[in-house]
Order: structure tokens, then sequence, then C-alpha cells
């Protein structure tokens, strides 16, 4: 491999990683590099979507403040308050794990 050849790769390795993190697909990115094979761009690109995936995902997490609707959402009386609280008392928990509230 000449060195032109070996120049010219590691800038198409980088433009396809730097597009991925931009958010191009791998169909977008072999289009404007010539890949013949979306297997080939994935090869450069699974890192930037992992990564920009992982973001997405916390973002929709920050975004909800618990992944339980608190008591009061779930209960429409006192009476149901306090069946769902001596419910939640009676569960049994994971070993080495303590309750948060005390019954």
């Amino acid at each position: 491999m000449s060195r032109f050849s070996l120049i010219a790769r590691i800038a198409r390795m980088g433009f396809s990683g730097t597009t991925a993190e931009a958010g191009c697909s791998a169909s977008e990115i072999a289009a404007i590099t010539g890949h013949k094979t979306l297997a080939e761009v994935e090869r450069y690109t699974r890192a930037a979507d992992q990564e920009r995936l992982a973001r997405q995902a916390i973002e929709r997490q920050s975004k909800n403040k618990s992944s339980k609707p608190e008591l009061d959402e779930v209960a429409n009386t006192i009476d149901e308050l306090t069946e769902i609280n001596s419910l939640m008392n009676q569960m049994a928990l994971p070993t080495g794990i303590e309750p948060v509230f005390q019954p």
C-alpha cells in the first residue's frame, strides 16, 4: 500500500467517524465516502452510534424524575394508600438491601 493510499484511507476513516458523531446514518456516510457495503462503514461508526444512543437514553431518563409513579398518583383514597404501603412493607427485599423507609 502506497503512502498516499494509507493517508487517504486514514482520512476516510476519520471522516466516517466525524460524520457518525454528527448524527449521519451509515447509509449517508457510505454515499459520501464510497464504501461498498454498510458493514465497512459500521466498523467505523459503531462507537459513535453507541455514544449517541447512550446520550439519548440518559437524556430521556433525566426528564423522567422516577421510573415509578408516586403513591399519591396511584392511590385514590387514604384506604388505598394505606393498603399499598402495607403491601410494600410485606414485600421481600433482596439480601443486602435495606429499606429506605421504616414501617
